[in-house]
């Protein structure tokens, strides 16, 4: 099982307010297709200048190859130049 954080944003404002919330909508969709558990999701105050958005969650390591390119096309979709994508181990201490 892999932790994987997604942040996507939309600080160069590329993105009128109803279509920053279809990318929105669309990047969860797909990360709720392949979470097993969502342990985060949120960004900052909705009056903020920037908008961003982040989840964390839990992926099987073996759905990575088929969601990656999915979010990809979403980013390209929407006309983003980045999505940030980290892929790690959670170690419990």
């Amino acid at each position: 099982m892999k932790t994987i954080v997604v942040q996507i944003g939309n600080s160069d404002n590329k993105l009128r307010q109803a279509e920053w919330a279809d990318f929105v909508q669309r990047v969860g969709g797909i990360i709720h297709e392949y979470a097993e558990s969502i342990y985060f999701f949120g960004g900052p105050e909705n009056w903020s200048v920037l908008q961003r958005v982040c989840w964390v969650f839990d992926c099987e390591e073996s759905h990575l190859p088929a969601m990656k390119p999915r979010l990809a096309d979403a980013r390209k979709e929407f006309r983003q130049d980045a999505l940030a994508f980290t892929e790690g181990e959670t170690e419990f201490i």
